[in-house]
């Protein structure tokens, strides 16, 4: 029997608002605990991202859900900790690595 994929390690940059952040072992469960606001829900949405399950229209489709409504591209800025930076997410499974790259130019978001 073949186990599932999961990813074994994670690294987000500029994502929301983690600035960065590594998780270098994972494992097959993980507990993401901490108060409100601190970036939990960030590291699932980056995780379903990378998994493949989103595209373009799934940041969207979250900017709207929280009451930000996007209708240029300059309102997806709530994807970006710092507009400064790119946002940068990559992950590794034991088969392969992910990586999702969203690049701006300063003051076009």
């Amino acid at each position: 029997m073949t186990l599932p994929k999961h990813f074994s390690s994670l690294a987000i940059r500029g994502f929301r608002g983690l600035k960065d952040i590594e998780f270098a072992k994972l494992g097959r469960i993980n507990v993401i605990v901490g108060t409100n606001d601190v970036g939990k829900t960030s590291v699932l949405e980056a995780l379903f991202l990378l998994a493949g399950f989103g595209g373009l229209p799934l940041p969207v489709l979250i900017q709207n859900l929280r009451g930000h409504a996007v209708t240029r591209f300059r309102d997806l800025r709530y994807l970006f900790c710092d507009l400064a930076t790119d946002l940068q997410l990559s992950a590794s499974t034991s088969q392969d690595d992910r990586s999702l790259t969203i690049a701006h130019t300063a003051g076009t978001v």
